[in-house]
């Protein structure tokens, strides 16, 4: 037992090393402020309107309409970092899927997708694809992930939600949102740096 878990925890840190060097790993999020709403494992989440009235109209029918929870979040690629803006909605018990942006003006592109997973979910992951999440505790804990838009008691509920979660994040037009940067250039992106994604991984080593 003791192997296979020290096996997976070193698979996990070439992961990160060739992740990191090849510039493959990015970031993650924060909330605002509105009714709650369906949350991972029952865990009830604010939900937000957008930053302005003018977003809020433009997300009020479709497939876009339910992408409510506003999050802002330090993310990171290829050893830079930039602040995020997601919008969330939850997908099933455990589950929320999020779009990003470098910014929350209208027209603003999209410049990656993310998934956000509870700690229960995460721990039913095959062990290959636990190897692509990561854990958004040490963002949290270093004041990278901010919820604006939300009253004080409500922005710390939340925090202390998104604490619990990992996160999949792909990056599919650069920083700057130019234009999309192709297969070759898709890239994970994290909310934590290299140094906190090595200190994860030794500790779910030694459990």
């Amino acid at each position: 037992m003791s192997m296979h878990i020290a096996r997976n925890g070193i698979v996990m840190a070439t992961v990160l090393v060739v992740c990191a060097v090849g510039g493959i790993w990015v970031g993650r999020a924060t909330a605002e402020a509105g009714p709650y709403g369906p949350a991972p494992d029952g865990v009830p989440v604010p939900t937000a309107a957008p930053a302005d009235a003018s977003a809020q109209n433009q997300a009020t029918a479709g497939p876009l309409g339910q992408y409510t929870t506003y999050i802002v979040a330090t993310h990171f690629l290829r050893d830079q970092s930039y602040e995020t803006h997601h919008y969330f909605k939850p997908l099933r018990d455990g589950v929320l899927q999020g779009l990003v942006f470098r910014e929350s003006a209208d027209g603003a592109p999209l410049i990656e997708v993310e998934w956000a997973i509870s700690a229960d979910v995460f721990a039913r992951l095959p062990d290959w694809q636990k190897e692509f999440w990561h854990p958004l505790a040490p963002a949290i804990d270093a004041g990278r992930v901010r919820a604006p838009n939300l009253p004080p008691d409500q922005a710390r509920e939340l925090l202390a939600t998104v604490r619990g979660l990992y996160a999949q994040t792909i990056n599919l037009a650069g920083i700057e949102g130019g234009l999309p940067i192709g297969l070759e250039g898709i890239a994970l992106a994290t909310h934590i740096t290299r140094e906190e994604m090595l200190r994860a991984l030794t500790a779910a080593a030694s459990r």
